[in-house]
């Protein structure tokens, strides 16, 4: 679910409307996976999050985990830190921000791969640290040096976004 309704907020009138305010934060932190457009809570993050335990009408046990999990998930993605043994590191997620790209849009990357929206975050510098970021902490440091030295880093959003057709899978 989530894959789908990120898709549809990076559509030209969404974007421009709802999801850009997601995206002023061109280097996330933990709390502004929060900030987001009232909309864009009704439209992707109250679904993604309450969707599956509403559907499978779990135990009340089983939705609290879930939120707890889903809420650490988008925090930690949002957190600038690659923190080992998580599925769905902070580093796409954290050029997805900076670059404008409608570039991985998934939490994990799978969608990512089968519908083709990585290439670009393929091609960048942050893909080449993500692959030798281990338990390291220099992550964010190096992020922050590359963005001083100009490596094309943390573009104007406006001029630089991507879009997708209004096809929502």
């Amino acid at each position: 679910i989530f894959y789908s309704t990120h898709r549809l907020l990076h559509t030209d009138w969404f974007w421009t409307h709802i999801h850009y305010f997601h995206h002023q934060q061109t280097a996330p932190f933990a709390p502004c996976c929060i900030y987001a457009h009232p909309a864009e809570f009704v439209i992707a993050n109250i679904p993604v999050v309450a969707g599956g335990p509403m559907l499978m009408r779990c135990h009340m046990s089983v939705w609290f985990t879930w939120c707890f999990l889903a809420t650490f998930s988008t925090a930690v993605s949002h957190s600038g830190w690659h923190l080992p043994l998580i599925m769905g590191e902070s580093e796409g997620h954290d050029y997805h921000h900076s670059s404008g790209h409608i570039d991985n849009l998934g939490v994990i990357g799978t969608l990512d791969i089968v519908f083709h929206t990585n290439k670009h975050y393929n091609k960048s510098w942050q893909r080449r640290v993500d692959k030798t970021y281990g338990v390291s902490a220099d992550y964010p440091v190096d992020k922050i040096l590359s963005r001083n030295r100009g490596d094309n880093y943390g573009e104007d959003l406006k001029s630089n976004v991507h879009v997708v057709s209004a096809t929502v899978i």
